[in-house]
């Protein structure tokens, strides 16, 4: 039956939840508008509704995936959805993100891939109908949690980790920069030296020649006069 039609149908104050999986994004908003007022009606003191729909903040599921189905009129931004139960007189609304792969929150190193479709590819919004507060206190906690991963969440621990490489990055060329300067001035330091000695050098080169020409003809004359020689 048709889905606005089956709740007007329905008493006042008659169900516990109201509950739309994978519905939203197949029918107009003004249908989507009439039916969370018509959830409001039927549903008891504390009753719940819940809409699934899929996740536009997921940049893949927003601008692909949820095209694949023609059926679908648009894609649902979650405080979109949030407002029309907070509008129509809902106690408290929560969405609750989902359906994220496992491994997300332990990563450690992101990709662009992560952060364009890794965000929740599904969320759900949970409304709650007012009601005495110690049956709305049974459930306060589950309303005070955090569920699913958002765009900006991944967005900025993958920019943390581009810094964190970013920042080693640069600590490993300074530590270059610092060994290259540390060996420039050694190589200027030895050639300072060297060019100190070069004098000293060339001159013990000429005495050592010199030498060797003296030391020579001393043997020939010596070699020349035996009673030198004896």
């Amino acid at each position: 039956q048709d889905a606005l039609t089956a709740l007007k149908s329905l008493p006042d104050a008659s169900q516990a939840i109201v509950s739309g999986f994978q519905f939203a994004e197949h029918i107009p908003f003004e249908v989507l508008q009439a039916l969370v007022q018509e959830a409001f009606r039927v549903l008891k003191p504390a009753g719940l509704l819940i809409l699934e729909t899929p996740n536009p903040e997921n940049v893949v599921v927003g601008t692909t995936n949820f095209y694949l189905d023609p059926t679908h009129e648009r894609p649902l931004p979650p405080l979109l959805v949030e407002f029309l139960p907070e509008y129509y007189g809902f106690y408290r609304v929560k969405t609750l993100r989902l359906q994220e792969p496992i491994n997300l929150a332990d990563a450690r190193r992101l990709t662009v891939h992560d952060v364009l479709g890794s965000v929740s590819p599904d969320y759900a919004v949970l409304a709650q109908k007012s009601a005495d507060p110690a049956i709305l206190q049974l459930v306060s906690q589950a309303f005070d949690l955090q569920y699913g991963v958002t765009l900006g969440m991944v967005s900025s621990r993958y920019e943390e980790q581009t810094d964190d490489r970013t920042n080693a990055f640069n600590s490993h060329i300074q530590r270059l920069d610092q060994r290259l300067a540390a060996l420039e001035e050694r190589q200027r330091l030895f050639e300072i030296k060297v060019e100190g000695r070069r004098p000293i050098g060339l001159l013990k080169r000429a005495v050592k020649k010199a030498a060797r020409i003296l030391v020579g003809a001393a043997h020939r004359f010596v070699d020349e006069h035996p009673v030198l020689h004896q």
